[in-house]
């Protein structure tokens, strides 16, 4: 941003301020862990919803809004947890979640400029033996799509996004 103080005389002052867009900034959001993106067979798997601000050095995120979709035959979504100590609060629409459906939305007036997790998904996989599965009923075909990303002084940041990565796979059959 470049300001410019103009005097002239001894009473007129003008002020223009000019905005420049820093189009290097990206912001990235993963859904799963890349390091083990594996939904259990058996069990209840904590998949991370993460942010990446390292390429957007003076970013911060204080909203989100994500709509998530999947095959509700083979993966139950159960309940949706902030990361502990992130300082968000959590609103989520789980209306449609039986249908593989589910929105939600953070909010933190001071937004964060740290990268890490800031959800946790807490998911079941449904069906029982691999072998016994078609590949279209086991596939568990997570979607993500980011509605709002804005920061503490209300900007949509959504055209710094990269496009979001999803890491989810079952484990008994892979990615």
């Amino acid at each position: 941003m470049s300001v410019r103080l103009a005097r002239i005389g001894a009473a007129l002052l003008w002020l223009t301020v000019t905005a420049e867009r820093v189009s290097a900034q990206r912001i990235e959001l993963t859904v799963g862990d890349t390091r083990t993106p594996q939904v259990a067979t058996t069990g209840r798997t904590a998949i991370p919803v993460s942010v990446d601000l390292s390429a957007a050095p003076g970013v911060n995120v204080a909203a989100l809004q994500m709509r998530l979709t999947w095959n509700a035959e083979a993966l139950r979504i159960d309940s949706v947890r902030v990361e502990s100590g992130s300082g968000f609060v959590l609103t989520q629409n789980v209306s449609a979640v039986r249908d593989g459906r589910l929105v939600f939305n953070l909010f933190r007036p001071m937004g964060i400029s740290a990268s890490g997790p800031l959800v946790w998904l807490y998911a079941e996989r449904l069906l029982g033996s691999a072998a016994t599965r078609t590949r279209e009923s086991r596939a568990i075909a997570l979607r993500v799509s980011v509605e709002a990303l804005g920061d503490q002084d209300g900007r949509d940041l959504r055209e710094w996004l990269q496009p979001v990565r999803v890491v989810v796979c079952d484990s008994a059959v892979g990615c």
